[in-house]
């Protein structure tokens, strides 16, 4: 049975899952799309984002002090990056 930080785990890598496809339909659509469904991604992937740092922050608050700095930095890289592709 899995443990409360793997399901943790599994349910973010889930979501940042989603969260990559809802970039993708982004970039795909930002041409095609009217303005409403063009935000109405925008709306969505935002709330994604807001679910993924509470993942986050719970997952941190379960991981051992010796994998914090990378579970830390392994987070941030990622939403970083998901909000520079917002930005475009």
């Amino acid at each position: 049975m899995p443990t409360t930080i793997e399901k943790l785990l599994g349910q973010r890598l889930g979501l940042k899952n989603i969260i990559d496809r809802f970039v993708s339909k982004i970039e795909e659509a930002s041409d095609e799309v009217d303005d409403i469904h063009f935000q109405a991604l925008i709306e969505k992937l935002e709330e994604k984002v807001a679910c993924l740092r509470v993942y986050n922050e719970n997952i941190l608050s379960l991981t051992d002090a010796d994998a914090t700095p990378e579970e830390m930095v392994e987070a941030d890289e990622y939403t970083f990056d998901v909000e520079v592709k917002l930005r475009r």
